[in-house]
């Protein structure tokens, strides 16, 4: 699945950013920037809290992408496959996609209170749109010859949905989502700083008022390699999905 070219440029990358760390921490030798391994020994530590914290993360984040698939890829196809839907539905996706949707959290935790749903909803309202207008423009980027050859060898509307546009849009949702964990992992941060005891964002925060710095940067590093991982988990369902991708 994932090649060990890509396994070794991760390493790589791993390792600079590592060296230039305590490089930095030598240099400015203060607490506020602590040397890696003791950062990577609070993260170990039996009495750190840190994984309940990740747990509540990851749980908002996954529920935010399956949820933001789930409405706005059928969306995306329905707007691109139909002209009328196109005509009722994309004004209104083209004047709130530009939006800055973290400006309206104050409005969300008004209406669905401070609890793990306004974080939810939060990721939804930054990713959704971005899929539905990704998945709409790949819909009518294809060639329409290809809808007359299934046609001519007796295909229906369904059978254009499932043998032709969902094969030819996957590759353009993989990647919009790849891009939009990365904004919804900044806001999923952010909206864990508000109204909550739980989440990386709340952790980094905590041990940041509490001039803790090695926590401080334990729960940034952690952060790190949850927004890792999850790119490397579109990374694997490419291989598994677009088998003709070299």
């Amino acid at each position: 699945m994932i090649t060990k070219n890509k396994i070794f440029k991760v390493i790589y990358a791993f390792s600079i950013v590592i060296i230039f760390w305590y490089i930095t921490a030598f240099f400015v030798n203060k607490p506020i920037i602590p040397y890696p391994h003791n950062v990577i020994k609070s993260i170990f530590s039996s009495g750190n809290n840190l994984y309940i914290h990740l747990f509540y993360s990851i749980k908002r984040m996954l529920s935010g992408i399956i949820i933001s698939s789930v409405i706005g890829i059928p969306l995306g196809i329905f707007t691109g496959y139909s002209r009328k839907a196109d005509e009722i539905f994309s004004p209104v996706v083209y004047l709130t996609y530009p939006l800055p949707k973290i400006a309206f959290l104050p409005v969300i935790m008004l209406f669905f209170g401070l609890g793990d749903f306004s974080k939810v909803f939060m990721i939804v309202l930054i990713i959704i749109f971005q899929l539905i207008v990704s998945v709409r423009d790949s819909v009518k980027n294809i060639d329409s010859g290809d809808y007359d050859v299934l046609r001519s060898l007796g295909g229906n509307k369904k059978d254009e949905i499932f043998h032709i546009i969902i094969p030819a849009i996957i590759p353009n949702i993989l990647t919009s989502l790849r891009i939009a964990s990365g904004t919804a992992l900044s806001a999923l941060f952010f909206t864990e700083t508000f109204g909550t005891v739980y989440g990386i964002g709340y952790y980094v925060m905590d041990a940041w008022t509490r001039y803790n710095y090695t926590e401080m940067y334990a729960g940034i590093f952690v952060l790190s390699l949850l927004g890792l991982f999850i790119f490397f988990m579109f990374d694997i369902s490419e291989k598994i999905l677009i088998k003709w991708k070299k």
